[in-house]
């Protein structure tokens, strides 16, 4: 949201400026996969600050594809767990068209083919869930597990790619192990 309102606040000073949509990818500390949207004014800028900010905290950006046959663009679906039972929302989420079901620590998600996601969170709603969040969104298809110890450098990177104004959406394919 910070990041809209900052290209929004832009195109107000100049409203004579073009943004391009343009996705980034490469590897980060530990062989991390990392792919992100961005939303510029200049791509020159742009790719040279992320060259930058990947290898200053050891990563390296590549080229188109390199990294996005790891990922996988579905519908993300995210519902609390104290809003239903495991079983009904099971049922009523595929009968509304979802591909996938799961349960993390604290809540459910379901998971849909990305032209379904509105309509599937819609559905569910109207039924009673209690939705934390309906998105699209790169899903990995590996996790690469990362000890603490090995993460600082990671975590550093990430931030900073957070940070940046013209980064829209973040994703990676690693999760953190004691």
């Amino acid at each position: 949201k910070e990041n809209i309102d900052r290209a929004v606040k832009k195109s107000e000073i100049n409203p004579n400026l073009n943004y391009s949509n343009i996705v980034y990818e490469g590897f980060g500390p530990e062989g991390v996969a990392i792919t992100m949207d961005v939303l510029t004014d200049n791509k020159n800028r742009t790719v040279a600050e992320i060259r930058h900010l990947m290898a200053k905290f050891g990563g390296n950006l590549g080229e188109n594809g390199s990294v996005s046959w790891m990922f996988e663009k579905l519908g993300q679906i995210i519902i609390k767990t104290e809003s239903t039972s495991e079983e009904n929302l099971f049922n009523d989420a595929l009968d509304l068209g979802a591909e996938d079901f799961s349960k993390d620590d604290s809540d459910f998600i379901v998971t849909s083919n990305p032209s379904l996601t509105a309509e599937i969170a819609e559905g569910l709603e109207k039924k009673g869930y209690e939705l934390i969040s309906s998105k699209i969104e790169m899903v990995p298809k590996n996790i690469i597990e990362v000890p603490e110890s090995k993460s600082s450098k990671l975590l550093n990177l990430m931030n900073k790619l957070e940070e940046h104004d013209d980064v829209q959406n973040i994703a990676s394919n690693f999760h953190l192990i004691s």
